[in-house]
C-alpha cells in the first residue's frame, strides 16, 4: 500500500522494509456484488440424474454415523458443563459461553459435511439432528432454551399485518464494531489501516461521509440505533439499564420480528436482562468484556456465530435481520495494554511506527481546566502516555479492525453463497468514535469530530448503479438507521422516531423534503470533573459546545480550523453567529425530548 502521504490521523511511518513475500498479510477478497437490479447468485446446478441406490445407502449411512458422533459430543459437553459448574459456579457464565460455542462448532462442522447430501434425505438428517441436539442439549443455557422455545413458537407463523410485500422485504446485515470512527477505513483515507473488504463495499454501495452519532457513547448509542430517537426520548441513561420494555416494542428490531423477521443479535449488548432471547430476538449470543474466550478470540466467536444463524437456525422461508455487534476494536482493562488481537495478525503493521497527532500538546493545553484531571485525559495515560506505548496501541488497535474486516468478508460470503446477496441490505456502522491522542485524549463522550463522526457504508440492493460506489456528505444520524431498516422491510416508522429514511438520499421517486443542514448532539454526563455533560449545534462550517456543569460555551470554525483547536466564543466579530447557535441550540434541545 502506498504511503506517499502521511494522514494526519494515523501519523504511520515506516521504520523498516515492508514483510517478505511469505508472511501473510490480508487478501483483498473483493466480494462480488452483483449489479443493482440484477437477479441474485445462482447457486451450483445439481445433477438432474439420481444416483446410483448403493450410493445413496453409502450417503446415509455415514450420514447416519455423523448424527451418533455429534450426540455423543453433544453429551459429553453437558457432562463436562455439569462438572465445571460444580466445582466453580463462580465461572459458570464464562463455562456457559464456551460450551455453547463448542456446541455450535459440532453442529456447524456436521451441517457442513451433510452439504453432499441430496434432497429429502438431506432434510430428513438435519431435522433429527438439530431435534436431538436441542433436546439433548436444554439445560446448558436458558438463553439457548428460550431461544429454540421461541423458534417453535413463531418459526412457521404467519407475517402478523404489516404493510410489508415480498418484493419489499430486504434481508437486513448490520456490521457494528465498537469504538471505530469514520475514519479507520483505507477508503476514507487513513492509509495505516487495511480495510480491503470495506472498501470495496464502499465501492460497490455508498459511503456517508458526514455520518454522526448524536450521543458518543456505546450503551446509548445502541439504543438509540435500536429506537431512532434521541437519549432525551428513550431514556437509556444508565449502563446495564434495559431499554424500558414499551418502548422496546417501537424499536424496529421489535417490529421486524412482529412481522414475521427471523431476528438475531450477536456479540456487546450492555442492558443486562434475563428476557433478551426468549422475547427480544428470535435468537441471540450475548458476550463482551473480554478479546478472549477460552482459546478463541472474540472475532472469531462473532463469525461462528454468525454462520450459525445464517446455516442452522433460520427458517429458510423467512426474512431475516441480523446485528452483529463486534467487540473489537474495543479496548479491555486499564493497563498499559488494552488491545488484544489475534496472534496471527501480530506482523500486520509491523512495518510501521505510529507517531502522535498534530493536535495533541498544544490542543490539550488549550482545553477547559476539567478536561485536564477527568477521565479522558487519564485514559489518554493508560494507552497513549509514551510514544512507544502509542505506536504499541495504535498497531493492535489497527490490527482488530483488519480482523474485523475480515470476519465481515467471511460473513457477507455466506449470504452469497446461498443467493441471498441480492436481496440483502448490509450497513456497516459504529455505535461511536475514537480519539487516538488528539487533544490529549483518549476515548468519546465530548462533540469533537473524532468523537461523533462515524463510518456509514450501505449495500442496498435497490440502489441504482449510477450511485453505486460513490459517496454521500449530507449529514445522516445513527438514529437515522431504524427508518431506515423499516423502509427495506416495507414497514412505516414508529410514530415515535426521530430520524429519516436514508435510503431517501440514493433512491429515486423518494421523499424530496430538503435534508438537515444541522442537528444537535447530546451528551448526559457521568459527573461534572469526571466525563461532564457536552452538547452541541452541528453544522458543516461551525459548531457551538456547551458544557453546562461547568457553564461553559466553545466555537469553532471547522472550515479554518477543522481539528477544533481555536476557541472562537469571545471573538466580537462572531458574537451575532453565537446568538444564533445559542437560540437553535435551546430550540433543538427542546425538540428532542
Amino acid at each position: 500500500m502506498s504511503f506517499s502521504s502521511s494522514p494526519r490521523n494515523s501519523n504511520a511511518t515506516r521504520s523498516s522494509p515492508p514483510p517478505s513475500s511469505n508472511s501473510v498479510t490480508p487478501t483483498d477478497h473483493r466480494q462480488r456484488f452483483p449489479a443493482a437490479g440484477s437477479a441474485a447468485s445462482s447457486q451450483s446446478q445439481q445433477s438432474s440424474s439420481s444416483p446410483p441406490l448403493l450410493l445413496k445407502y453409502r450417503r446415509l449411512l455415514v450420514t447416519i454415523t455423523l448424527i451418533l458422533v455429534n450426540l455423543c459430543l453433544i453429551r459429553n459437553l453437558r457432562s463436562v458443563h455439569r462438572t465445571i459448574s460444580t466445582v466453580s459456579e463462580g465461572n459458570a457464565l464464562e463455562t456457559n459461553l464456551m460450551l455453547q460455542h463448542l456446541l455450535t462448532n459440532v453442529r456447524v462442522a456436521v451441517n457442513e459435511q451433510l452439504s453432499e447430501v441430496q434432497g429429502s434425505v438431506r432434510k430428513q438428517v438435519r431435522d433429527v439432528l438439530l431435534s436431538a441436539a436441542e433436546a439433548i442439549g436444554d439445560g446448558t443455557s436458558s438463553s439457548e432454551q428460550g431461544n429454540t422455545n421461541n423458534q417453535n413458537a413463531t418459526g412457521n407463523a404467519a407475517t402478523t399485518g404489516g404493510s410489508a410485500s415480498p418484493s419489499k422485504r430486504l434481508n437486513i446485515l448490520i456490521l457494528y464494531p465498537d469504538d471505530m470512527r469514520h475514519d479507520s477505513l483505507g477508503v476514507a483515507g487513513t492509509q495505516a489501516v487495511q480495510t480491503p473488504f470495506l472498501d470495496s463495499l464502499a465501492r460497490k454501495g455508498m459511503r456517508f461521509t458526514h455520518n454522526c452519532v448524536t450521543t458518543s457513547i456505546c450503551w446509548i448509542s445502541r439504543a438509540n440505533l435500536f429506537t431512532g430517537q434521541y437519549v432525551s426520548r428513550h431514556g437509556a441513561t444508565k449502563l446495564r439499564t434495559p431499554i424500558d420494555p414499551t418502548k422496546w416494542n417501537d424499536t424496529w428490531p421489535a417490529i421486524l420480528k412482529e412481522h414475521g423477521y427471523h431476528t438475531g443479535h450477536i456479540g456487546k449488548w450492555q442492558y443486562w436482562d434475563s428476557g433478551l432471547t426468549s422475547k427480544r430476538y428470535s435468537w441471540a449470543k450475548i458476550y463482551e468484556g473480554s478479546h478472549y474466550y477460552g482459546d478463541m478470540h472474540v472475532t472469531d466467536l462473532n463469525h461462528q456465530d454468525a454462520l450459525f444463524f445464517l446455516r442452522e437456525h433460520r427458517p429458510k422461508d423467512k426474512p431475516f435481520a441480523l446485528q452483529i455487534a463486534f467487540y473489537a476494536p474495543k479496548a479491555v482493562g486499564t493497563g498499559d495494554m488494552q488491545w488484544t488481537p489475534k496472534n496471527e495478525s501480530a506482523h500486520l503493521y509491523s512495518n510501521l511506527t505510529f507517531e502522535y497527532p498534530s493536535n495533541m500538546n498544544e490542543s490539550f493545553a488549550r482545553l477547559p481546566a476539567f478536561h485536564w484531571r477527568g477521565e479522558a485525559r487519564n485514559r489518554w495515560n493508560q494507552r497513549f502516555g509514551t510514544p512507544a506505548k502509542y505506536d504499541a496501541s495504535m498497531k493492535n488497535y489497527y490490527r482488530m479492525i483488519t480482523e474485523v474486516d475480515e470476519c465481515s468478508r467471511k460473513v457477507v460470503a455466506e449470504i452469497e453463497r446461498q443467493g441471498l446477496l441480492n436481496e440483502t441490505m448490509i450497513i456497516f456502522t459504529t455505535d461511536n468514535g475514537f480519539y487516538h491522542a488528539e487533544h490529549g485524549l483518549s476515548g468519546k463522550w465530548f462533540p469533537y469530530q473524532e468523537s461523533i463522526r462515524v463510518p456509514l457504508i450501505i449495500w442496498d440492493p435497490r440502489m441504482p448503479a449510477s450511485v453505486q460506489g460513490t459517496t454521500n456528505d449530507d449529514f445522516t444520524l445513527n438514529i437515522d438507521l431504524a427508518e431506515t431498516i423499516l423502509g427495506a422491510a416495507g414497514l412505516s416508522p414508529h410514530p415515535s422516531m426521530q430520524g429519516r429514511d436514508i435510503s431517501d438520499l440514493y433512491l429515486p421517486q423518494h421523499n424530496e423534503t430538503p435534508w438537515r443542514k444541522e442537528f444537535y448532539y447530546e451528551f448526559p454526563g457521568l459527573g461534572a470533573n469526571f466525563i461532564p455533560t457536552s452538547n452541541a449545534v452541528v453544522r458543516k462550517d461551525f459548531k457551538l459546545f456547551h458544557y453546562p456543569e461547568h457553564n461553559v460555551w466553545q466555537l469553532f470554525n471547522l472550515e479554518d480550523d477543522p481539528l477544533e483547536e481555536i476557541d472562537l466564543i469571545n471573538e466580537p466579530k462572531y458574537a451575532d453567529l453565537i446568538v444564533e447557535l445559542k437560540q437553535r441550540y435551546e430550540e433543538m434541545k427542546a425538540s428532542v425530548v
